[in-house]
């Protein structure tokens, strides 16, 4: 919802039009709501939940818009991911925002824990495949020597790209997209998804 004085975004409106969309904007609200409970908005960076609006049957989500352009707007431009100043920038500032938010949310230390499913739903898509069990007993190895580690457990976005991070001014001003967030997880989970994000779009 942009106003028409300023011609600025002032409400960000999700409405779902399927079953699964729903259930996404409503793990959204759910995410929110604990942050905000947890932490505040974090300077205004986390969209801050207004309530719910009803469309076709089901449950929308409103929240304050929040000021900046996504990350993608810079990555997208030409000659800006081959430059590593420009793409060292792009990690910074994320990393800081990451650092705090993850400071602001950190609980109890447990052993790092990188499987969250990941054997199961590998050998569910590769049944068959003859090398799969192979794989899976490096993979096995690489997170029992993980696990050795401890982290403290903390709030994870879930889904941490640059098409969900809004920048301004050099800074990180808002950061969305909830929905496959959790209160406390793998704090790693954020950071990988980041680097593996942003290589995967080059």
């Amino acid at each position: 919802v942009v106003s028409p004085q300023t011609g600025r975004p002032t409400l960000a409106v999700k409405l779902p039009t399927t079953d699964a969309a729903a259930a996404a904007v409503d793990a959204e609200r759910r995410m929110l709501q604990h942050v905000e409970a947890a932490v505040g908005d974090l300077g205004g960076v986390v969209p801050r939940s207004l309530g719910d609006v009803e469309h076709e049957g089901r449950r929308g989500l409103v929240t304050l818009a929040l000021a900046g352009v996504p990350m993608t707007t810079a990555y997208l431009r030409r000659g800006h991911t081959a430059c590593p100043r420009r793409v060292g920038r792009d990690f910074a500032l994320v990393g800081r925002w990451l650092e705090g938010f993850q400071r602001a949310t950190a609980g109890d230390r447990a052993p790092l824990d990188m499987d969250g499913g990941v054997v199961a739903r590998l050998r569910a898509r590769f049944n068959g495949d003859p090398g799969l069990e192979a794989d899976l007993e490096r993979l096995g190895a690489i997170h029992a020597r993980l696990g050795r580690s401890a982290v403290p457990r903390t709030a994870v976005h879930g889904d941490l790209w640059c098409g969900n991070v809004l920048v301004d001014g050099g800074a990180v001003t808002g950061v969305v997209d909830w929905e496959a967030g959790v209160p406390s997880g793998e704090p790693v989970r954020d950071l990988v998804r980041f680097a593996v994000m942003y290589a995967l779009f080059l």
